[in-house]
C-alpha cells in the first residue's frame, strides 16, 4: 500500500511539473469540489432568504429599494461588474467555491510541499461547509468570506495585503469582524520584534474597521436594511442569552457539523501543543474557535457560524505537512475519505437538516 501511495505521489509531481502549479492546483480544486458535492448536492435555484436577497442585490447593487443584505455587497457587486447579474451570481459563487480549494493547493505547492500534499490541503479546506453551504444553498456567498480569510493567513507576513483581505471580508459579511482578535494576534505574532511592522499592522486593522463601519452606516442611511448591526444587537439589550436559549442544544451539533471528521486535525495538533506547553500555539488554535462561538450570542444558524472557525485548521495543517511524515499523511487521507462519504448535517435554530446527497 505504501508503494502505491509513493507511485501515485510521484505521478502527481511529474504531472504538476509539466502543467505548472496553477493548472495542477485548479485540477485539484475541481476534484475536491466534485467530491464535496457528493454529500451536499449543488443547487441552481435560491431557496434561502439570504440567497434570494443576494441575487436581487447582484441584479442592481446601487438600487435604493429595501434589501436585508445590502451591506454584504462585495460578491453581488463583483458579480454585477462581471456581467453575471441576478441569477448569474450563482455561477460566480460556484467559481469561488472552486477557487477556495485551488488556493489551498497553490499555497501548499508554494510552500514546497508535494502535489499529493496539495491535494490533502485542498481537501481539508474544500470538503467542509466552507464550500458546501454555498454549493447547496444557491446564492449564499459565504465562500467569498472564507477565501479572503484564507488570504489573511497566506499573507500574514505582509500586513497591508492581509488587512486588505480583512476589509474585503467585512464588505462580504460583517461577521468577519468577530475574527478581529485572531487577525490582530496573527499579524502581531508574525511581526516578531519589529515594532514598525507591529504598528503598521495594528493601525491598518483599526483603519479597516473604521472604514467598514463608515461604509456600513452610509448604506443604512441610503436604503432600508433589515439585517443591520442593530438587528442583531437589539435582542441582546433585553436578554443577552436570547439566541443561546432559542437554539440550544443545537449549537454543539452546529459546531461539529462545520468540519465533521476534519475537526480531528486541530484536536490532534492541539494535544501535541499541550504536551509541549506551547501556549502561543494553543492561543492561535483556540482564538478562531472562540470567535466563532461568540457569534452564537447574536444569531442561531450555528453551522454557518461555526464555519468561521476554520483558521484553526490552518496551523494544524501546516505543521502536519511539515513535520508529520508519512503517518500523518495516511491519517489525514483516511479523515478526508470519511469526510467525503459522511452525510453533511446543517443546523439552524431547532432544525437539523441532512443535506441531499448524490451518493
Amino acid at each position: 500500500m505504501t508503494g502505491l501511495f509513493v507511485t501515485a505521489a510521484d505521478f502527481m509531481d511529474r504531472f504538476a511539473s509539466r502543467t505548472g502549479p496553477w493548472f495542477a492546483s485548479l485540477l485539484i480544486g475541481l476534484t475536491v469540489i466534485l467530491l464535496a458535492s457528493l454529500t451536499a448536492a449543488p443547487t441552481l435555484t435560491a431557496t434561502s432568504q439570504i440567497g434570494i436577497f443576494s441575487i436581487q442585490l447582484a441584479a442592481n447593487p446601487f438600487d435604493a429599494t429595501p434589501n436585508p443584505v445590502a451591506p454584504r455587497f462585495l460578491t453581488p457587486l463583483l458579480s454585477w461588474l462581471l456581467g453575471l447579474r441576478g441569477q448569474g451570481l450563482i455561477v460566480l459563487i460556484g467559481a469561488i467555491c472552486v477557487l477556495l480549494p485551488t488556493a489551498a493547493a497553490r499555497w501548499a505547492l508554494a510552500q514546497g510541499f508535494r502535489t499529493s500534499d496539495a491535494l490533502l490541503a485542498a481537501g481539508v479546506i474544500g470538503l467542509t461547509l466552507l464550500t458546501r453551504t454555498s454549493l447547496h444553498y444557491a446564492g449564499v456567498p459565504d465562500v467569498t468570506t472564507y477565501v479572503l480569510v484564507f488570504g489573511i493567513w497566506v499573507w500574514r507576513a505582509r500586513p497591508r495585503l492581509a488587512t486588505l483581505c480583512f476589509f474585503l471580508a467585512l464588505l462580504n459579511h460583517e461577521r468577519a469582524l468577530f475574527l478581529l482578535p485572531w487577525v490582530a494576534w496573527l499579524l502581531w505574532r508574525e511581526a516578531g520584534d519589529d515594532p514598525h511592522q507591529r504598528r503598521t499592522a495594528m493601525f491598518g486593522l483599526l483603519l479597516a474597521a473604521v472604514a467598514w463601519l463608515a461604509l456600513h452606516l452610509a448604506i443604512l442611511h441610503y436604503r432600508d436594511v433589515e439585517q443591520s448591526l442593530g438587528y442583531y444587537l437589539q435582542p441582546m439589550t433585553a436578554d443577552p442569552l436570547a439566541n443561546i436559549r432559542l437554539a440550544w442544544p443545537y449549537q454543539p451539533l452546529g459546531l461539529l457539523s462545520a468540519f465533521q471528521w476534519v475537526w480531528l486535525l486541530p484536536i490532534g495538533y492541539g494535544w501535541n501543543l499541550m504536551r509541549r506547553h506551547d501556549r502561543a500555539g494553543l492561543l492561535m488554535l483556540a482564538l478562531p474557535v472562540l470567535c466563532a462561538c461568540v457569534q452564537m450570542l447574536f444569531a442561531y444558524d450555528s453551522s454557518r457560524l461555526a464555519a468561521l472557525a476554520f483558521p484553526c485548521l490552518l496551523p494544524a495543517l501546516d505543521a502536519g505537512l511539515r513535520d508529520g511524515g508519512p503517518a500523518f499523511r495516511r491519517r489525514l487521507l483516511l479523515i478526508l475519505l470519511l469526510q467525503t462519504v459522511t452525510p453533511q448535517v446543517f443546523t439552524a435554530m431547532n432544525i437539523v437538516e441532512v443535506l441531499p446527497t448524490w451518493l
